[in-house]
């Protein structure tokens, strides 16, 4: 038994247990926000460091779970794991959850930590796609608005991890899987945090440092899951309160594909016609499981000079006059839970494209 609910003078309250101070302590918060809210429904999709000293383990622990209520209270953030390290008579800790979407107001900017520092860092994690009805070419390269809707599946366990922090720094600052990033990869990554920079009108320089437990640039998806787990990270740490579908608006902006994996699961692109309605709508989560098996090439491959030329294809017409039937077949079968039929319009689509 990690913790119980115990009856107090306060209505509620919960006893933890532990084989050591980390355990007990990350009992502790898991109970605490136990109460809170069901703890299954929230991802952990966000990061928040936590530093506190004190005189002694109960007081430690106070400050502990005090800090994890302010940053809840003041930035509508529910946690669902801990993991706390416990060094004598101070603690360095994280603790991963999602923004409370039903609580947020839409107040921008950074929350102030009771230590009087910016809380201005956070990390995510997103998964990398496999098209299902691929998109392919834009209507408009600057604001990656798609020549029409598409629908992907998210392929876990692969995943992107990415941290952001804003802060007093020289310049901006970027490193993927231990490399700094070219030029090009800056002004996409840019493109990005510059949205919601201006949304929460912030002024300070980033450092970002993304990692892959995948290869890249071999038709994975590493640019979907980087660029969703860049603006799932920037907006936490930006104190920004937003919804998936939101958030896929800023990650559009990098890559096209990583506003599904935002909303993850099988999900579909809606196209749109301005900024505001290009967003991406998850059709079904993880109870509908998909195996896939994949040989990897090596090969490096560039999407955009793809989406450049799609003009310059003779089928492009007669692929997009049959898009809005595909899309809806796809959707039905998702919704059936038909995964024969989603294969098969999956190879359609694929054959189509070649």
């Amino acid at each position: 038994m990690r913790y119980e609910e115990i009856e107090h003078t306060a209505d509620v309250g919960i006893r933890a247990y532990g084989h050591s101070l980390n355990e007990l302590f990350a009992n502790a918060a898991e109970g605490m926000f136990s109460l809170i809210a069901d703890l299954k429904t929230v991802r952990p999709v966000g990061e928040v460091q936590v530093r506190v000293t004190a005189g002694d383990a109960p007081t430690l622990l106070l400050r502990w779970l005090s800090d994890l209520l302010y940053v809840h209270e003041t930035q509508h953030f529910l946690f669902c794991s801990f993991d706390p390290k416990v060094r004598g008579t101070s603690l360095d800790g994280v603790a991963q959850g999602e923004v409370d979407v039903q609580r947020a107001d839409g107040a921008s900017g950074a929350a102030v930590r009771p230590d009087g520092g910016l809380a201005m860092k956070a990390t995510a994690v997103a998964h990398p796609i496999q098209g299902l009805i691929k998109y392919h070419g834009l209507a408009d390269p600057v604001l990656r608005l798609p020549f029409h809707d598409s629908i992907s599946v998210c392929t876990a366990p692969l995943t992107s991890r990415t941290t952001i922090e804003f802060g007093d720094f020289s310049r901006d600052a970027a490193t993927i899987d231990g490399r700094d990033v070219t030029v090009r990869d800056m002004e996409r990554i840019r493109t990005v945090v510059d949205a919601i920079r201006a949304r929460a009108s912030i002024k300070t320089s980033f450092r970002m440092v993304s990692v892959n437990d995948f290869p890249s640039n071999i038709g994975l998806g590493a640019s979907a899951s980087g660029f969703a787990a860049l603006a799932l990270a920037a907006a936490h740490a930006a104190g920004l309160r937003l919804t998936p579908e939101e958030i896929s608006r800023f990650a559009r902006r990098g890559a096209g594909s990583a506003t599904r994996s935002v909303t993850g699961g099988f999900s579909k692109w809606k196209m749109g016609l301005t900024d505001e309605d290009s967003y991406a709508v998850q059709l079904a989560g993880e109870d509908l499981q998909l195996a896939m098996i994949v040989a990897l090439v090596p090969a490096f491959k560039q999407t955009d000079d793809a989406h450049r030329e799609v003009l310059t294809s003779p089928f492009f017409h007669a692929r997009l006059a049959e898009m809005p039937r595909l899309i809806a077949e796809m959707e039905l079968a998702i919704r059936k839970r038909d995964i024969g039929a989603i294969c098969g319009l999956a190879e359609r689509d694929t054959l189509m494209l070649h």
